[in-house]
């Protein structure tokens, strides 16, 4: 029964493949087939067992809903399949030139003002690095801890809100530092790198994945910019160690190491000293943590009548910071997988009852055909790095709670709305 729906699973994949080419369709499809099949691998199978004992949340027997789980994913993989019924079955192939000049001409990103607007980011920035609280940043006992200002010795506004963005500023600066790279502007890489690092340094310190995606960008952009095929490969080699030292913090590492409740960049610099990043299963651990949201989904399934507030419900779905729309006061209701483990956007949905999940499911499926709709309307591959936020939404929603992903499906469907105005007012 199970291997029938895997199988019908994979054919749906390979089917929206073959329709949209590596679409964002296509991509979210793959994702949650890559789901289903570690999933499968380990409650079935066993493929994976050193993965279960590294695991704070794989305790349990899932056996029990393990075809909800995979059924629950088919059902999902279905819907999109239906969704590549309604794009355009003529695809004009793609040209070399970009006809809204996006890519093309990216001489605002060299502009005056638009220099001028570093400058603040990078004073905002010299003011934060020296008043930061450097000895919590190299050493803290309290997950998390740093990412509060108050903790850092930055609770003054603007300092405050800089430093809660400041992982969103370093995914920004990420592309921004590969253009001017590429572009040989060296005012501005000057400017931007600083900021870059600094962000990267506290996020790294802070055990966040954005530093991995920080780094991921980077090499990527590099690539698209300059096709510097070495820093590619570089920089996802750089992107998989932070990726280990991570996961390794945040879960034990299954090193004999590990100290629980030590944190800090004194982690990262013993964890590369003594290669514990790399420790013997870590490319199937990794493996696990990206898709490993069945798990999350299964112990969903496996929990009854969770109690949500309609307030963290309702703000679940806001894509603001929690200084504006006070979510953080409703925070204690979250329902988690353990201490390490939180609900994935599913596993809430779910909890939330039939119309959330809907409105939910709705959403994405409608961001997923008008991004995929305009990847096969544009003349340009350049278009996926706009997406990222989109390609960054679909990893964390199997690892994270609704709002956590929010904000990216609303950038990401801002940055659509913005780019076919621009192709309109470049067709007139």
């Amino acid at each position: 029964m199970t291997l029938t729906l895997l199988a019908i699973s994979f054919a749906l994949v390979i089917y929206i493949i073959k329709k949209t080419g590596a679409s964002p369709v296509s991509v979210f499809a793959g994702i949650i087939f890559l789901n289903q099949m570690v999933f499968y691998g380990v409650v079935y199978m066993r493929v994976y067992p050193a993965i279960n004992t590294h695991s704070r949340y794989v305790t349990s027997d899932y056996s029990g809903v393990a075809h909800s789980v995979i059924a629950f994913y088919l059902g999902i993989i279905f819907l999109t399949f239906l969704t590549t019924k309604l794009l355009p079955r003529k695809v004009t192939p793609r040209a070399s030139t970009d006809s809204t000049g996006i890519f093309t001409n990216l001489h605002y990103l060299n502009s005056t003002t638009f220099f001028s607007f570093n400058l603040i980011i990078f004073l905002v920035y010299m003011i934060s690095a020296s008043l930061i609280d450097w000895d919590a940043i190299w050493h803290h006992r309290i997950y998390k801890a740093i990412r509060d200002p108050s903790e850092v010795n930055l609770g003054i506004f603007p300092l405050s809100i800089f430093h809660v963005a400041l992982p969103l500023v370093g995914v920004i600066y990420s592309g921004l530092v590969s253009y001017y790279a590429s572009t040989q502007k060296y005012i501005n890489i000057m400017v931007s790198i600083p900021i870059l690092l600094y962000s990267h340094t506290i996020s790294l310190a802070s055990m966040s994945r954005y530093a991995v995606l920080q780094v991921v960008i980077v090499s990527v952009f590099l690539y698209l910019f300059s096709k510097n095929r070495y820093a590619l490969v570089f920089g996802l080699l750089i992107g998989l160690v932070e990726f280990g030292i991570v996961i390794s913090a945040r879960f034990g590492g299954g090193t004999e190491i590990f100290r629980f409740g030590d944190y800090g960049l004194v982690y990262v610099v013993e964890s590369i000293q003594l290669f514990s990043f790399f420790f013997d299963d870590i490319f199937l651990f990794v493996l696990y943590n990206m898709f490993g949201g069945g798990f999350v989904l299964a112990e969903a399934f496996s929990r009854q009548s969770l109690i949500y507030p309609i307030q963290y419900k309702i703000l679940s779905f806001s894509p603001f910071p929690s200084f504006i729309d006070g979510f953080d006061k409703w925070r204690i209701f979250e329902h988690r997988v353990s201490l390490f483990g939180p609900f994935s956007n599913l596993a809430e949905a779910y909890h939330f009852g039939i119309i959330y999940f809907m409105f939910y499911l709705a959403t994405i499926l409608f961001v997923n055909f008008q991004a995929t709709k305009l990847l096969l309307k544009s003349n340009s591959p350049y278009f996926h790095v706009l997406l990222v936020p989109l390609y960054f939404a679909y990893i964390k929603m199997h690892a994270y709670q609704i709002r956590h992903t929010w904000r990216w499906i609303v950038l990401t469907l801002i940055v659509i709305a913005l780019i076919n105005y621009a192709q309109k007012r470049s067709t007139r």
